[in-house]
């Protein structure tokens, strides 16, 4: 008795004593976007890649407020031409867009606290560092006066 007792005290307070791990959903789809979600907020983490022309990612996916995209996730959307970011998304991890060779132009709402955008280049909200540039701009691009980083795989 005094055993099991032992094992069941033990028990409770492991128990007691683990971190509290958040709920990860697994992936899910939604139109042409594959997400998923993490403590109630969309991650888009790949897209069909037979999109084509222009888009604006939704600024929910499943309920849930779209606050990031994926490394990766719009890689090699060939087909895709502009791209327009809702102010919910607060994280575009590198390369997101690799391979997106009819991009002309990656677009930000205005309202949105952590991204911008100039002649269809992405930038972080003050404008020192230079997220991506578009495959697909013609001719030469001059960076900005105050641009501090060139992200990875900007260009």
């Amino acid at each position: 008795m005094k055993r099991c007792l032992s094992v069941l005290l033990v028990l409770a307070l492991f128990l007691a004593c683990a971190p509290v791990i958040p709920f990860y959903a697994a992936a899910a789809t939604d139109g042409y976007y594959t997400y998923t979600v993490s403590n109630d907020e969309a991650t888009i983490t790949n897209c069909d890649q037979s999109v084509s022309g222009d888009i604006t990612i939704p600024a929910t996916l499943g309920g849930y407020p779209v606050v990031a995209i994926d490394a990766w996730a719009f890689e090699y959307c060939t087909y895709l031409t502009s791209v327009t970011i809702p102010a919910s998304v607060n994280t575009i991890d590198r390369s997101a867009f690799y391979g997106c060779y009819a991009m002309t132009g990656i677009w930000v709402e205005k309202d949105n606290s952590h991204y911008s955008s100039d002649s269809g280049v992405l930038f972080n909200k003050d404008k020192t560092i230079l997220v991506s540039a578009p495959s697909g701009i013609d001719g030469s691009y001059s960076i900005p006066y105050g641009v501090l980083t060139i992200g990875k795989n900007a260009f």
